[in-house]
């Protein structure tokens, strides 16, 4: 099959949040079973010169973008047998940064065109366009406007998915036509209207052949108003053609046998190598050394999506049980002060950095015991992943990608699971998740065993977009030849 993934951003060249990791790795785990996936992305300022300058310019046209006629270069780059397309205009992304500026509607607009024009004229002709949230949004709703124009245009199919719903592209009626460049029927019929405005999320879930999001259990959420922001309705209407799958992480990187930030590797099978590690983590922190002592770690934004201030509201109760505490992670000033105040009031059991370090971060996977989550909701994540691969035992809200990581399925215990958002049911799975540890070891060392062993790469998220590629190929084939 021939793949175009096309991402407002991808690793290793221009990176803000987790969708450029995910066009990185997953167009790099595809390419190595075969198929030809070629990720598209705009070439913004802020990518350096060392990627530039083994860039080779293929295209120098003029596209349509509503009245307006516009420069479009297309530059081409590989990368570990990936092709990879950079999409030129110096007035739209000759800026400083990504987003955030007032005529991004147009930015992306313009780079959706670009990307559509690509995929149907171009020499290399995809069988599938893979867009990525808003920002690439308008390119299943361009390809339908072309197939209703011409029938017989090239078939293209298209996939949405959904990594941020808190951020729709919504926008004013007024640029549908001036800006888009789209009839007034796209409004009329619903396919973008929402509240008055357009939200171009709402119309790449409408016209692409199928969607898809992070993980299954955010996928069966985003049904309820709670998360999905309104688009609750739209996410029902498409529930057969929407589809969760498991964002996964690096094991090549995440992998204490290898990783040189970890003091004394170790493997499944030598996991009480992790003793030392604690020991080194809790003298390199200044907390009492102990190694019989559970450290419980949370490493992520303090804010309160992330359950900050659960573990605020719990402090006090989490201060009673017999365990050492680190928190990593910058966030809202109230949690920063917070837990920084804690640290100097009990020196010896809780350590606090504002500095999400990497290397720290790992090395606290080596040596902490129980990875601690309390999310509001997450659509993935790749943190609790990464920690169950170096034997840390999660303690998470049940929620998205955290029950879908952890929940047992059946099976045995991968850690705990507490439903409501309160501090007591937080502080009754840390209370619970602590007994384990200090009366059942041998337990213990089964579930962390077990839990370094769970295939969270990549490649099984490789797998299950190639099924839904050739899936959405069949299915289109079908209906053509009735």
């Amino acid at each position: 099959m021939r793949i175009l993934l096309a991402v407002p951003e991808a690793s290793p060249f221009i990176k803000t949040c987790g969708l450029a990791d995910f066009a990185g790795k997953l167009s790099l785990h595809i390419r190595r079973t075969g198929h030809d996936i070629r990720v598209i992305l705009p070439l913004y300022q802020d990518i350096a010169a060392q990627w530039r300058r083994g860039m080779k310019k293929i295209i120098s046209k003029s596209i349509s973008l509503s009245w307006r006629q516009v420069y479009c270069g297309i530059y081409e780059f590989q990368l570990n047998d990936v092709i990879y397309y950079f999409v030129e205009n110096e007035y739209y992304f000759n800026r400083r940064g990504l987003y955030g500026y007032r005529d991004d509607a147009e930015r992306f607009a313009f780079f959706s065109r670009a990307v559509t024009e690509f995929a149907v004229r171009h020499d290399w002709q995809p069988d599938i366009v893979h867009a990525n949230d808003w920002q690439t949004a308008l390119i299943p709703v361009y390809l339908a406007e072309r197939k209703n124009r011409d029938p017989h245009h090239p078939p293209v199919r298209c996939i949405f998915t959904v990594h941020n719903v808190d951020v729709q592209g919504r926008f004013s009626r007024n640029l549908l036509e001036d800006v888009f460049g789209l009839h007034p029927v796209w409004y009329d019929n619903g396919t973008l209207e929402f509240m008055e405005h357009l939200s171009l999320m709402k119309g790449a879930l409408l016209t692409s052949d199928h969607s898809t999001t992070t993980s299954p259990t955010y996928a069966e959420e985003l049904a309820y108003p709670f998360f999905s922001k309104g688009l609750e309705e739209t996410f029902r209407s498409v529930s057969g053609r929407f589809t969760g799958i498991m964002n996964g992480i690096d094991t090549s990187r995440y992998d204490p046998a290898s990783d040189p930030a970890v003091r004394y590797p170790y493997t499944y099978m030598t996991v009480n190598e992790r003793r030392k590690n604690k020991l080194y983590l809790q003298r390199m922190l200044r907390l009492k050394e102990d190694p019989d002592i559970p450290i419980v770690a949370f490493v992520g934004k303090l804010i309160d999506e992330n359950g900050a201030g659960l573990m605020l509201s719990a402090f006090d109760r989490m201060m009673e049980l017999d365990a050492q505490y680190m928190i990593c992670g910058k966030g809202d000033f109230e949690y920063e002060r917070f837990f920084r105040s804690a640290m100097e009031r009990n020196k010896g059991r809780v350590f606090f950095s504002d500095n999400l370090d990497d290397s720290l971060t790992r090395l606290i996977y080596a040596g902490a015991d129980i990875f601690l989550r309390p999310s509001l909701k997450e659509p993935c994540g790749h943190r609790h992943m990464a920690a169950m691969r170096y034997g840390m035992v999660p303690v998470v809200r049940d929620t998205g990608g955290l029950r879908d990581a952890v929940a047992a399925n059946g099976g045995d215990k991968r850690g705990f699971l507490f439903s409501d958002f309160t501090a007591d049911h937080m502080a009754g799975s840390l209370r619970e998740s602590i007994a384990l540890y200090k009366g059942n070891p041998d337990v213990w060392t089964d579930m962390v065993r077990r839990n370094m062993q769970i295939d969270f790469g990549w490649e099984k998220t490789a797998e299950s977009y190639i099924d839904l590629y050739s899936k959405v190929c069949r299915e289109i084939d079908l209906e053509r030849v009735k």
